[in-house]
């Protein structure tokens, strides 16, 4: 089953991935790495990179500047389709590509698939 998209230009689908997938990584680096420090990025690392928390801290900071990068990149190409003309989505439309993927119906063909590979 394939989604039947309106005409949204690509540039502004891949623009709202990237952001939707840097909001998801700043709720986890800040939310569970810093205020509840539940895990560290590289907190499964054996000895003796696993027990250094400044080694850990780092990493932590390189995942959240590799977020907000991506969050940038986002941004600018929905933008850039904004400038061009296309038209970017409405909230309906963007609401369907972030909970598309773990719909129901999509889980459930999924697991005859696999089944059926069997």
């Amino acid at each position: 089953m394939r989604l039947n998209w309106p005409a949204i230009n690509r540039k502004a689908v891949v623009g709202w991935l990237l952001v939707g997938f840097a909001l998801a990584g700043f709720f986890d680096g800040i939310v569970l790495h810093q205020i509840l420090q539940w895990h560290h990025l590289l907190s499964g690392l054996r000895e003796p990179a696993g027990s250094d928390l400044r080694f850990q801290i780092l990493a932590d900071g390189l995942f959240h500047l590799f977020m907000y990068l991506l969050c940038i990149l986002g941004t600018v190409l929905l933008v850039a389709a904004r400038a061009s003309g296309a038209r970017p989505g409405t909230t309906s439309e963007i609401l369907r590509l972030a909970l598309a993927p773990a719909s129901p119906s999509r889980v459930q063909r999924t697991r005859s698939l696999s089944s059926a590979k069997v």
